[in-house]
């Protein structure tokens, strides 16, 4: 409601003295919906959420998390060199939780695109970002199964023989 009612006053120069906090409405709403759509499964009402919130928003905060949904949506869909964009810039946010995840993430899009040294040049970025000790599991089973994928054996078995030590 607060979106359809507002959303087009944005743009109006007396809007930012008649209603100062109405950006802030717009842009929790647009995040929130795009929430809501991806939760329900609504990928094209999330994305278009999202893409409008990165729009008219370009310095919003909520940018690596909107980034983040779009990159899944999109990695889903199989379009794996728009999904590495999006995981990218939740990657390069500066203290972002899910800034390691999202470095798997981009080395899985890589790894999708045969390009195996760049999945795993990205693997090794993954470990200093926030999140990275959490991320490590994922990360060696990625760097072992890219390997042994790409016909690389000699390299994956000792990936594969540390991931067995966890069990």
């Amino acid at each position: 409601l607060v979106l359809k009612e507002n959303h087009a006053r944005l743009g109006k120069p007396d809007t930012a003295q008649e209603a100062p906090g109405l950006r802030a409405q717009v842009e929790q709403v647009l995040y929130y919906a795009g929430d809501a759509a991806y939760a329900k499964k609504q990928f094209d009402a999330a994305r278009t959420h999202w893409e409008a919130l990165l729009k008219e928003f370009p310095e919003t905060k909520l940018k690596p998390d909107a980034a983040e949904g779009l990159g899944w949506i999109a990695f889903e869909a199989g379009q794996f060199e728009a999904a590495r964009g999006h995981f990218s810039v939740t990657a390069g946010a500066a203290g972002h939780p899910k800034a390691a995840a999202s470095q798997v993430l981009i080395a899985r899009c890589a790894q999708k695109l045969g390009r195996t040294d760049e999945a795993l040049a990205a693997l090794d970025k993954a470990a200093a970002l926030p999140g990275g000790k959490e991320q490590a599991h994922a990360a060696l089973l990625c760097r072992a199964s890219f390997l042994a994928q790409a016909k690389r054996f000699d390299e994956a078995l000792p990936h594969f023989q540390a991931l067995a030590k966890d069990f």
